[in-house]
């Protein structure tokens, strides 16, 4: 297993048995983190499609405004100008929300990533408790094992005088 000796193979053992709780513990704040994230990726939707109606609103806003004008004493060239800066404004809003979108999906993805990393780690930590057990197992087993060999070698018996090896 790589250690010198049993002392610091059992000293090792035990600091990991100690730091057990810290695992559990961060596995609650990766699953705290987990919803955060998706409490704010529905926040990001839900900000998307409000824009998405003011959007709406204000172009149709001022398309009522552009028949309004139109109707009263306005020229058609003048008129014309003015459907076309909506019609930029338009196009440019346009590619605004589709830059939010694309902004929105990416933050999605790094959310999603962000979500598979915190379940690998999980997964790591759950792996790391259960290598803690086996090995807490195997230390116990051990002591087991040196305890039963001392009583089997007859506790009241001395060894002979001339066996010093």
């Amino acid at each position: 297993m790589g250690f010198d000796s049993p002392n610091t193979a059992i000293i090792t053992a035990l600091e990991k048995l100690i730091s057990e709780p810290e695992l559990k513990r961060s596995r609650k704040e990766q699953e705290i983190k987990i919803q955060e994230l998706g409490n704010r990726l529905e926040k990001e939707q839900k900000r998307t499609q409000e824009f998405q109606r003011e959007l709406e609103i204000k172009v149709e806003e001022t398309q009522k405004q552009l028949i309004y004008e139109s109707e009263l004493k306005r020229s058609r060239k003048e008129q014309e100008i003015k459907i076309q800066e909506l019609g930029n404004r338009l196009e440019e809003e346009q590619k605004r929300t589709r830059e939010l979108q694309r902004e929105l999906e990416i933050k999605v993805e790094e959310t999603q990533k962000q979500i598979k990393d915190l379940e690998k780690n999980i997964e790591k930590a759950e792996r790391r408790e259960i290598y803690l057990e086996e090995i807490h197992n195997n230390y116990m087993l051990q002591v087991q094992t040196l305890i039963k060999q001392k009583q089997i070698l007859a506790p009241g018996e001395k060894k002979q005088w001339w066996r010093f090896w």
